[in-house]
């Protein structure tokens, strides 16, 4: 309940600093991806590596 009360007067300021951006949904944020691309664990190899 601290962090609801907390994201309240976050919001409450913001819309006192006149926010006029609409505020994402939480569905909408929980369908962004925010992770950075993944690295590869093994770069590939050339064919000629193989032989």
């Amino acid at each position: 309940m601290a962090k609801r009360a907390e994201l309240l007067v976050l919001v409450g300021e913001w819309k006192t600093a006149r926010g006029s951006d609409r505020l994402p949904t939480v569905e909408r944020r929980l369908k962004e991806n925010h992770r950075p691309p993944e690295k590869r664990q093994n770069p590939a190899r050339d064919v000629a590596d193989r032989r």
